[in-house]
Parts: C-alpha cells; sequence; structure tokens
C-alpha cells in the first residue's frame, strides 16, 4: 500500500511545475481561509477552495496520462510483482481525489444554500456529481489515448463543437439525454474505466508515449548521392524521400479522382457545420502543427553537433523544415478558404480570408511553441497554449464568431508568434548541447546501467 501513496503523490508532483502549482495553490487556500476566518464571509473560504483545486489538484488529469503510459511501456517493470495491479490503483485512487474534490465545487454552494435557506433547501446534485464522474474518466481517456498516437487529440474539440452545437443540430437528441436519469452519467463512467482496466491488466504490452506516427519510408535509389538539404529533412521528420508522381498509371488516375471527389464532399460538408472562423479550425491547426513541430525539434538533437558552425546554423535548418511543414498546411488552407467562399459553403469573402488568417496564425503560433519548448517543455507548454486555447474559445465557440473577435485572435496569435520565435532564438543561442545530448530513443543506443 505504501507504493501505491508513493506513486499517487508522485502524479501530483513528476512534474517541477506541478510542485510549483502546488505550494502556490496551498498558499492561495490558506490566505482566503484566516480572511474568511477573520472577515467572517464564508465566499473567501469557497474562492481558496477553489483556486486550490484548480491549480494543485486538476493539472494532474492532464500530466497523470503521459507519465501512467510511460510506466506501463517498459517491459521489464513487469518482472515487479503486481506492477500494472498497484499502478492501476494508484491511477484510480487519483482519479477518485479529483472526483470527491470536484464534488466539493458541486456540493459546497448547496450546502450552502441550505445554511442559508433552510426552508428552500435543494436537493443533493447527483446528477452533476455523475457529470463530474463522466468528465473526469472521459478526460484521462482521452488524454491516455492522445499520447499514445497524437490523432486521438482531434476527439477532445470534435468533442467539445459536438456538446455546444448538440440542440441545434438534432433537438430530439438533446431533450433525450437531458431525460435520462441522474445515474447514468455515473454508470457509464463506471464502465468506461472497468473496461480499461480489464484492458490494462490483461494486454501484453501498452504502447509507449509517442508525439506522432511514424510513417512508412518509401523506397529510395541507393545508387543516387542524397543532397545535404534533403538527408537532413529526412532525420528530421524520421521519413525518407517520397517519390514523385510521374509512374502514375491511368489505372490509378480514376480512384484518386473519386477519391479527391470524396475529400471535396467531405470538406464542403465540414465547412457547413464547422464554419473557417469558428474555435475548431485555428484549435486543430494550432495542437496539430505544434505536436508536428515538437516530434521535429526532439529529433533535431541528432544535428546538434553533427552540423558545423554556430547554433543559429543548426536553428536555421530546423526552422526551414519547419517552415517546409507549414507551408503545406498553409497550401491545404488556401484550399479550405476557397471552398468556404465558393457557392459551395457561401461564407464569403471577409469571412474566409480571416479564417485563413486565425488558422494560419494559430499554426505559426503552435510551431514557435515547440521550437521554443526545448529546455522545459512542459511548462512552456503551459503557460504558450493554455491562454490562446482559452482566448480562441471565449471568442470563437459560436456558429459564426463576429469578424472583430476572429481580428483579435489572428493579432494575438501572429504577435504570440513573434515574441515566442524571439525567445527561441535566445533560448536557442544559451542550450546547454552536452546537457540536452541526444535521448538514447533516437539512436538506438539502450541506456547505460
Amino acid at each position: 500500500m505504501r507504493a501505491v501513496l508513493r506513486l499517487w503523490w508522485t502524479f501530483f508532483t513528476a512534474v517541477p511545475l506541478q510542485t510549483f502549482l502546488v505550494i502556490v495553490g496551498c498558499a492561495l487556500f490558506g490566505l482566503p481561509v484566516v480572511v474568511a476566518l477573520l472577515m467572517s464571509e464564508p465566499i473567501w473560504l469557497a474562492f481558496g477552495y477553489l483556486t486550490f483545486v484548480l491549480l494543485a489538484v486538476f493539472p494532474a488529469l492532464f500530466t497523470t496520462p503521459a507519465l501512467f503510459r510511460s510506466l506501463s511501456a517498459p517491459r521489464m517493470y513487469q518482472l515487479l510483482p503486481h506492477f500494472r495491479l498497484r499502478t492501476l490503483i494508484a491511477v484510480t485512487l487519483l482519479l477518485c481525489t479529483l472526483l470527491v474534490l470536484s464534488a466539493g465545487i458541486v456540493i459546497g454552494p448547496t450546502i450552502a444554500a441550505e445554511t442559508v435557506f433552510l426552508s428552500a433547501a435543494s436537493p443533493f446534485p447527483f446528477f452533476a456529481l455523475g457529470l463530474a464522474a463522466a468528465f473526469v474518466v472521459a478526460m484521462f481517456l482521452m488524454f491516455f489515448l492522445a499520447f499514445g498516437d497524437w490523432r486521438w487529440a482531434v476527439l477532445a474539440p470534435l468533442s467539445l463543437v459536438a456538446l455546444v452545437k448538440l440542440r441545434e443540430w438534432s433537438p430530439a437528441t438533446a431533450d433525450f439525454l437531458a431525460a435520462l436519469p441522474a445515474w447514468v452519467s455515473a454508470a457509464a463512467a463506471l464502465g468506461a474505466w472497468a473496461a480499461f482496466a480489464v484492458w490494462y491488466l490483461r494486454v501484453r504490452q501498452v504502447r509507449p508515449v509517442m508525439l506522432m506516427p511514424q510513417q512508412r519510408a518509401a523506397s529510395v535509389d541507393a545508387a543516387r548521392p542524397v543532397p545535404r538539404t534533403i538527408a537532413i529533412r529526412t532525420l528530421l521528420v524520421s521519413n525518407a524521400r517520397v517519390p514523385s508522381l510521374q509512374g502514375m498509371s491511368f489505372r490509378t488516375t480514376p480512384l484518386r479522382f473519386f477519391v479527391l471527389v470524396i475529400a471535396l464532399a467531405v470538406l464542403t460538408q465540414g465547412l457547413r457545420f464547422f464554419s473557417l472562423t469558428s474555435v475548431f479550425w485555428p484549435l486543430a491547426f494550432m495542437l496539430g502543427f505544434g505536436e508536428r513541430s515538437a516530434a521535429i525539434v526532439r529529433q533535431s538533437r541528432l544535428l546538434w553537433l553533427n552540423i558545423p558552425g554556430s547554433r543559429d546554423a543548426v536553428r536555421s535548418e530546423i526552422e526551414k523544415v519547419l517552415w517546409r511543414n507549414l507551408g503545406f498546411g498553409a497550401a491545404f488552407l488556401v484550399v479550405v478558404a476557397a471552398i468556404a467562399a465558393s457557392p459551395l459553403v457561401g461564407a464569403g469573402a471577409a469571412r474566409a480570408l480571416l479564417g485563413l488568417a486565425v488558422t494560419a496564425g494559430a499554426a505559426l503560433y503552435g510551431t514557435y511553441i515547440a521550437m521554443a519548448a526545448v529546455p522545459s517543455v512542459v511548462a512552456t507548454y503551459f503557460w504558450g497554449f493554455a491562454p490562446v486555447v482559452l482566448l480562441q474559445v471565449v471568442l470563437l465557440a459560436r456558429p459564426e464568431p463576429s469578424l472583430t473577435a476572429v481580428a483579435v485572435v489572428t493579432g494575438v496569435e501572429l504577435a504570440g508568434a513573434v515574441l515566442v520565435r524571439a525567445l527561441a532564438i535566445r533560448r536557442w543561442r544559451t542550450l546547454d548541447w552536452l546537457r540536452m545530448r541526444p535521448l538514447p530513443t533516437l539512436v538506438g543506443v539502450p541506456r547505460s546501467l
């Protein structure tokens, strides 16, 4: 049991930023308690409790899935007695802690209402507690899947948009879900966690943390010399050079045309449901390009001591690959904006151009956040992505946000990209390459004993 409790505490303090937030959360919780006792105002106690939960406890919901997957991946850990069972119990205890502390936020106002208004006491909020349990379990499983394959991260914005627009898409479905008993969401969360526990205890091996899926390498002519630029690009993106399409035969042309028509139809329908200026596009592109760029920056450790010249020369080569990656995304966004402005969707030229700008700005901002996160990944991701995600959700989480709100978000993204690039240049110039040496997982060398 001691090992379970120690692992449970590690989930709250594994990252240095978490330890700092725990200290700040405890301090901000103790100060309002003193103020509430001196001034006899319970509102300060509620404010301190909410601050403590958000700062000290809630971040563990986002860091624990990655740590849990990292601990579960090595096969040698399976030699430890009851390792998976103890790890699963520790994670379950963590989720129960999150649920209990979240329940305090829900039950606290109810108890206060019953104390002040004894004649109008509200019933116990079982439905809210069931929703809290479903939210905690769903977030953990979603992040667990996303850290195994980043393409699962698309579920988060899609689920958010589906919940926001469910009443508009299907009023009958929304009414049916609202009429369900209070225990349904809690039972669904418990069933999902039970299924995950059975899978986790019976699976032979858990996939380690993967920043991006490895693509299959294409065939390359070994007799032809590879240019230096192509070699660097291949090493950074972990994929060989894709052969040209000159050998496309007549048989494959109709198939490719059919796939293009299907993709165009799906994209057109998607733009009708998710406007190019809504929160879905910039949020998805910012997180997607951030993860893709993080994988390239991580792979670039193999070049730090092999490229002649200063650190700026290494950074310049890596930045060229990142901009090439952004170029493909920008070309795709131009096509999407053209479809949005066309009669197929009818969004208008102004809205299509602003949607192109806000999405491209989000991709650029996410790219430079990943580039600036070399010495401290978690902390940079936290202060870099969290404010912009919050701004996007607040201003763009509606079917047709105002053009002023879209312009504000675009300006913030572009200004943030300029500032973060300056920070990235400064960090790369002072980077200690001996301390940030290539990872053993990149070069295929086992860790020394």
